[in-house]
C-alpha cells in the first residue's frame, strides 16, 4: 500500500476546513501534515509516494521548482530521486510574485473557470520579469 501524506490546515481563512477535510482522510498508511512554509520539508523528509491536497482556500501560493543538477526541469529533474527542489513560497521579489500572481489569474480568466486553477509556467526568473512567461498547463479543482 502507498503512504500517503495529506496536506491539511493551511494558513488561508478556510483553515478550519481543510483540518476537518484532513480528519476525513485515514488508512493504515496516511500521514496529516499541518502545512507551514516548510512543508516542502516536511514531505522530503517523509518521502510519501503521494501527497493529496485538502488544502482549501488560497492556501499554498506560488511554489519554485527548481532543478537540482540541470538548467532546464527535464525528465530526470521532476522524476528522479532528488532530481528537484521545491520552494514554498517561491522566492521571488514582491513586484514578481504579484506578476506570476497576476498571469495566474489571466489564465484563470482565459480558461472561463469557475473554479480556481493551478496552471504551470515555464519561465526562468529573468522572462518574469519580461513578462513573458507561458503556462504550459492548468489543471483546476473539480466543481
Amino acid at each position: 500500500m502507498n503512504h500517503v501524506a495529506v496536506l491539511t490546515g493551511g494558513w488561508s481563512a478556510e483553515r478550519p476546513i481543510s483540518l476537518e477535510s484532513g480528519r476525513g482522510c485515514a488508512g493504515p498508511r496516511v500521514t496529516r501534515i499541518d502545512v507551514d512554509r516548510s512543508v516542502a520539508d516536511s514531505l522530503a523528509r517523509l518521502r510519501p509516494d503521494v501527497a493529496f491536497n485538502a488544502l482549501h482556500g488560497r492556501a499554498l501560493g506560488i511554489i519554485e521548482i527548481q532543478p537540482v543538477s540541470e538548467t532546464f526541469y527535464r525528465y530526470d529533474a521532476k522524476y528522479a530521486k532528488g532530481g528537484s527542489r521545491h520552494v514554498l513560497p517561491a522566492d521571488l521579489k514582491p513586484n514578481l510574485y504579484h506578476k506570476v500572481q497576476h498571469l495566474t489569474l489571466m489564465a484563470h480568466q482565459a480558461l472561463g473557470a469557475a473554479a480556481p486553477v493551478a496552471p504551470t509556467f515555464g519561465t526562468t526568473k529573468r522572462r518574469v520579469r519580461r513578462a513573458s512567461s507561458c503556462v504550459l498547463k492548468s489543471t483546476r479543482s473539480p466543481t
